[in-house]
């Protein structure tokens, strides 16, 4: 393999760790959004739920 070769297989080789790292970005802030989400949800439905527990005692 020539020098040119090399270097263009080089950057093949770091373009495709771009996007893969990409994407596994992409990932990460779609369970970050709903984990966050789940969490605010159960939060509101747990204090829904002691405020209606006051009433019946």
């Amino acid at each position: 393999m020539t020098q040119e070769k090399r270097i263009m297989n080089l950057e093949n080789e770091i373009s495709n760790l771009k996007e893969k790292q990409n994407k596994s970005k992409v990932y990460q802030i779609i369970g970050q959004a709903v984990v966050y989400s789940s969490l605010y949800i159960g939060s509101i439905g747990f204090c829904y739920w002691g405020f209606l527990q006051g009433f019946t005692y």
